[in-house]
């Protein structure tokens, strides 16, 4: 049985390795380009070459990336850009239009949910645990069954 394959293997081209504190720097930045293997012959020139035609582009957020900038955040002390409208507008208390008026339908009570989706939660639920859910999927699922379970 011992074929001198089991056990630990050192690996022959580590990856780098980021210093610490202040002399840290990312490591797995920017779009790295892929090798294939296998396919018929010169396939594999011909993507290397199509893949090095255009350049990819830095992941969002990472140094050197241009994500499209949004509209300018206005500061908290800036005077309303609405200074007619109650601060209360949209909400269902208060001076203004309601949620209803702007077009909001108002949140289903826990009992109108119980009915609605009630019957769905056990499958909702092993929908959640698959290793193919979403954290934000589970987290939802979890929110229903709080409110409902």
């Amino acid at each position: 049985m011992a074929n001198g394959h089991g056990g630990y293997r050192a690996p022959t081209h580590a990856a780098a390795v980021s210093g610490p504190g202040a002399h840290s720097q990312r490591t797995d930045t920017g779009p790295k380009h892929m090798d294939i293997s296998g396919g018929s012959y010169g396939s594999t020139q011909d993507f290397q070459q199509q893949q090095s035609s255009a350049p990819l582009a830095p992941q969002s957020g990472a140094p050197g990336s241009t994500a499209p900038a949004g509209p300018p955040l206005t500061p908290l002390s800036a005077p309303s850009g609405m200074p007619t409208q109650p601060v209360t507008a949209g909400a269902d208390a208060g001076a203004g239009p309601s949620m209803a008026d702007i077009g909001i339908a108002p949140q289903e009570t826990d009992a109108e949910l119980k009915t609605r989706l009630g019957p769905l939660l056990p499958t909702l639920m092993r929908m959640a645990d698959s290793q193919y859910a979403t954290d934000a999927f589970r987290q939802q699922v979890r929110e229903l069954q709080a409110r409902i379970g």
